[in-house]
């Protein structure tokens, strides 16, 4: 695939439906990740950068390469903002309330930075952000604002599709994803809705109706504005998006176990009736500029007694890893993870970051541009 840049082309829902006969497949062969020697200790690849300032903990966060922007909704105020070069308090965003400009919850999943804006998702509306950067400090500018349509309910890790077009996976929806089509000066309902990227068909004989809960249960997607990532939770495949081009390709690659030949719909044919006998095989994925970054974590479910995080405790059948592949969908090396490890991010310039939870004055960076 080219992955090279080409001027945006706004995809625009109108009345009609964004379909998968927009995006033309291209298919790569599977990858054996065990076989592949290039294997890496994240750990050994880090390099700190103070902070001035401290990180207690993380709910969201997001990159445009000179900043990084860190959501705490419980401080104030509960966005910051520090400069990457020399870890520089650059400035602090946003409030909670219910007055213009603010937000009354702040939605974790829907934080991010597309082609330069910062995206901030609450309970009732969307603002996208200019960022204003002048001496040492940075500001913010609402350039956009509109209200959540109310149509869809719950939307997490919602994005922009284009500048007028929000989009989301949304539960029990026909398609990988639904569109919205955001007017400008409209803050209302959303009258204009449409839908892209057909289902994996790994099970063809499986229900319409319960693709959802197979193909999106555990799922992830990440996206630039140029190109969107989607890694399926269930099954080692992750599917590339070009925005721009009406394409997309799929990444396989073969894990530990292979997954089980019988999937079997609930009685009502809105979910998967056997779902704890399935392998699960990703957990996060992020895009960066010119590389994808999968987080591969090989387990098995089973039901244990209620907690304060469910009754599903997770069995490992493999080591975790970080897979590192190209927009060409060739893995370019494994990186091994420290047991503290729990979150990380792609600036647009391939730098991953990674926060530790027990340091609260330093952000950990490695270079992927290492590997080639």
């Amino acid at each position: 695939m080219n992955h090279m840049r080409h001027p945006f082309l706004t995809l625009t829902v109108f009345c009609i439906s964004l379909s998968t006969s927009l995006f033309a497949q291209k298919n790569n062969d599977a990858i054996d990740i065990h076989e592949f020697e290039k294997v890496y200790e994240l750990e050994k690849l880090l390099k700190p950068i103070d902070i001035n300032g401290q990180i207690f903990q993380v709910h969201a966060w997001a990159t445009d390469g000179e900043h990084i922007f860190v959501l705490n909704d419980k401080e104030v105020p509960p966005v910051k903002s520090y400069r990457l070069s020399d870890g520089q308090f650059t400035g602090g965003f946003t409030s909670k309330g219910g007055g213009p400009g603010e937000f009354q919850m702040f939605n974790r999943s829907g934080f991010g930075i597309r082609k330069g804006q910062l995206i901030v998702q609450g309970r009732k509306y969307v603002r996208l952000f200019d960022i204003q950067k002048s001496n040492d400090k940075v500001s913010l500018e609402v350039s956009k604002e509109f209200r959540v349509p109310s149509e869809a309910g719950i939307i997490n890790s919602g994005f922009m599709l284009d500048e007028n077009t929000l989009a989301a996976s949304i539960m029990f929806s026909p398609k990988d994803f639904v569109t919205f089509n955001i007017r400008e000066g409209n803050n209302n309902s959303n009258e204009e809705m449409g839908d892209f990227g057909d289902y994996p068909d790994l099970y063809p004989d499986f229900p319409t109706t319960a693709k959802h809960h197979l193909y999106t249960g555990l799922s992830d997607y990440s996206e630039d504005g140029h190109f969107l990532i989607k890694a399926y939770g269930n099954f080692p495949l992750l599917r590339l998006f070009d925005l721009e081009n009406n394409t997309f390709s799929d990444i396989e690659f073969r894990g530990k176990n292979e997954q089980i030949s019988k999937v079997i719909p609930d009685k009502n044919d809105r979910s998967v009736g056997n779902g704890l006998d399935l392998y699960r095989y990703q957990g996060r994925v992020k895009i960066g500029g010119d590389y994808i970054v999968t987080q591969y974590e090989e387990n098995l479910y089973k039901k244990v007694a209620m907690t304060s995080r469910g009754n599903l405790e997770a069995i490992p059948q493999a080591d975790p890893l970080l897979l590192v592949f190209n927009l060409d969908g060739k893995l370019l090396a494994k990186l091994s993870l420290p047991d503290w490890f729990q979150k990380f991010t792609l600036t647009p310039d391939d730098r991953m970051i990674v926060f530790h939870p027990e340091i609260e004055n330093k952000l950990f960076v490695a270079d992927l541009k290492q590997f080639k």
